[in-house]
């Protein structure tokens, strides 16, 4: 077993947006013969990040030209618009020998962060996550961690095979 994802339960009236993802010590050697530099990460994030984003509710676009109290909601959208969330802008990711060791995800310094605590296995460590206010942020936070541990995982089973 490489990793487990335990408590998660979207209950909003007890703060049910918590959840920890358990790593066991294979997964950091599975990480260790991945092969993969912090470059390429972020070379990932930025080609997979847009679809991660829309997918978990953050395609909106702002106009600055059409904003504020006075916004016009039936407005076409104007020449300077953009999108309000960006791949390497609202969601990051640093890497280490655990593999993803933070994620950020937009929000008030929304994240998962590597550590230990009572639920980490025995030479492991447990994914936490930090500010966390909706379901969205809770799906993005998973669809990150999830994409890179499975292909993780797959790398690591293509070079064991006999």
């Amino acid at each position: 077993m490489f990793y487990s994802i335990y408590g998660l339960q979207p209950i909003r009236q007890l703060g049910g947006y918590g959840f920890c993802i358990r790593l066991w010590p294979e997964f950091k050697v599975a990480v260790a013969n991945y092969n993969r530099t912090e470059a390429q990460i972020h070379t990932a994030v930025e080609r997979l990040g847009r679809g991660w984003l829309d997918c978990c509710g953050y395609d909106k676009m702002f106009d600055p030209d059409n904003c504020g109290f006075d916004a016009d909601k039936k407005a076409k959208l104007g020449p300077r618009t953009r999108r309000m969330y960006e791949p390497n802008r609202d969601l990051r990711v640093s890497w280490g020998n655990w593999g993803i060791e933070h994620i950020s995800v937009p929000g008030d310094a929304c994240g998962l962060d590597v550590g230990t605590g009572p639920m980490t296995p025995r030479d492991g460590r447990i994914l936490t996550p930090h500010n966390v206010d909706c379901w969205r942020q809770v799906q993005l936070l998973l669809v990150v961690f999830c994409w890179f541990a499975d292909d993780i995982a797959l790398n690591w089973e293509l070079k064991n095979r006999h």
